[in-house]
């Protein structure tokens, strides 16, 4: 199956007065069609950053330094700004991880998803309107017609996030980038939600990049999976080869800090990976991992290491596996 998104080695800094912040550094990404693909790592990791270079939407000082990013065969990095507008909302959309940052207070919900029709296509007024209104029936909100003329504050935080669904799906794109839309949100919304994108992604045929610090989210929604640390891509594989058998001592972190459901488990402690992630302006030398990891060795201090091939689709950046 070819790729509809094919990230090759993209760095994204920011120029900063007291130095370089290297956000992003050598991170590569495939989406094939249909595809849901996680992302997940801690705050701080880069993951919003890789989704927001995907979307060219880094603002100084941040710049994109280098790379490839291939949607259908052409490089957005090398297109201008008018024939990326085009793409960007028609066929990328992005849902942002606070509605209300997200949403502008003053416009109605109606009117800004009709905004998208109105950029991206040729359609009346009043067929905008009903294919909005259809929209926000699709995505779950009630009573739709009503919900069209209210405004952000007057809906609850998971209609608001459904009408971040509405507005990325509008124009039926090839691939959607969620940036851990569910974080704000209760569990029982957030399971709507899950449950709403998958179902949405079935009917539309899309791909998904889902961008999450939960891992029981990767694991209910993604069928690849990609974890960042510092920047960097340190394993990708499938969700079964993640979950099973997790090789990079950071992956293994994160599963182990999930709460378990088990009645036996729920009586240890909950396990957590000592330390933070580091500051990307002041990363450590060799593998940035090293200082919290407890298989930390002489060499992992000095050396950085390569992404290893474990199986055709399993790989992962540790020198327990050089």
């Amino acid at each position: 199956m070819n790729n509809l998104l094919a990230v090759k080695d993209l760095h994204t800094y920011f120029h900063l007065r007291n130095g370089v912040v290297k956000a992003v550094e050598g991170v590569s990404i495939e989406v094939k069609q249909g595809e849901v693909v996680g992302i997940v790592g801690e705050s701080g990791c880069g993951k919003s950053m890789t989704a927001l270079s995907i979307m060219r939407l880094i603002q100084p000082p941040g710049r994109i330094e280098k790379g490839e990013i291939i949607f259908k065969g052409r490089d957005l990095l090398k297109m201008e700004d008018e024939e990326l507008r085009k793409i960007r909302g028609s066929e990328i959309s992005m849902i942002f991880q606070e509605p209300m940052t997200a949403l502008n207070p003053v416009f109605t919900v109606g009117y800004q998803i009709e905004e998208v029709l109105k950029l991206h296509s040729e359609l009346g007024k009043e067929e905008r309107k009903s294919r909005v209104i259809e929209m926000m029936r699709k995505v779950g909100l009630p009573d739709p017609e009503k919900r069209y003329r209210e405004y952000p504050h007057q809906l609850s935080g998971g209609m608001r996030q459904r009408v971040m669904i509405a507005m990325a799906l509008i124009m039926n794109p090839s691939l959607v980038i969620a940036d851990e839309p569910t974080t704000a949100l209760d569990v029982t919304i957030q399971k709507q939600i899950l449950e709403l994108m998958k179902t949405l992604k079935r009917e539309y045929d899309m791909s998904l990049i889902f961008i999450t610090h939960d891992m029981g989210v990767v694991r209910e929604i993604s069928d690849r999976v990609y974890v960042m640390y510092a920047g960097k891509i340190v394993e990708e594989g499938s969700v079964e080869e993640i979950f099973e058998n997790p090789l990079h001592p950071y992956t293994v972190g994160l599963l182990d800090s999930i709460p378990s459901v088990n009645i036996e488990d729920r009586k240890k402690p909950l396990k957590s990976i000592e330390g933070s992630v580091p500051d990307p302006a002041n990363k450590p030398s060799g593998c940035p991992f090293h200082p919290r990891c407890e298989k930390a060795m002489d060499i992992c201090r000095n050396v950085e290491p390569p992404l290893v091939k474990i199986s055709e689709t399993h790989f992962v950046r540790c020198h327990l596996y050089g």
